[in-house]
């Protein structure tokens, strides 16, 4: 069985980092055959986003939406693709108008009580993805 490809594509944050660490170490430590690419978020342009089966993206709330990178790919991918994505978009609330349909999206604040909970959760939402066939 080739191993599934999850790609993690973050902004810079000491919050986001280590969400990034425990989703990924979390990951790995399942028994199935995994690769994790962990980028920037200004490189996702340039990833073949068709490879992976699970894309996990990481922004911080402007304006009360998500980064122009975030927006500018969602204009961009099929349905088929949108289902493919785990969007965590963090704001100093934890509150941001996400705007995104058919999009499995969560907001929350960058506190470092949240790192596990949020990771938690991205890991489940991740898991669900690669569990559909």
């Amino acid at each position: 069985m080739p191993a599934k490809q999850v790609l993690i594509a973050t902004e810079s944050s000491r919050f986001k980092e280590a969400v990034v660490t425990q989703v990924a170490e979390t990951l790995c430590q399942d028994n199935r055959p995994l690769l994790v690419k962990r980028i920037d978020l200004s490189q996702l342009a340039a990833e073949p986003i068709q490879d992976y089966q699970v894309i996990v993206l990481l922004n911080s709330c402007r304006a009360w939406q998500p980064s122009s990178v975030v927006r500018e790919l969602l204009k961009t991918l099929s349905d088929a693709d949108k289902k493919k994505l785990v969007i965590l978009t963090t704001a100093n609330s934890g509150e941001c108008d996400l705007k995104v349909s058919g999009v499995d999206a969560i907001s929350a604040a960058s506190k470092r009580t949240g790192i596990v909970p949020v990771s938690k959760t991205v890991v489940d939402m991740v898991r669900a993805r690669l569990a559909t066939p």
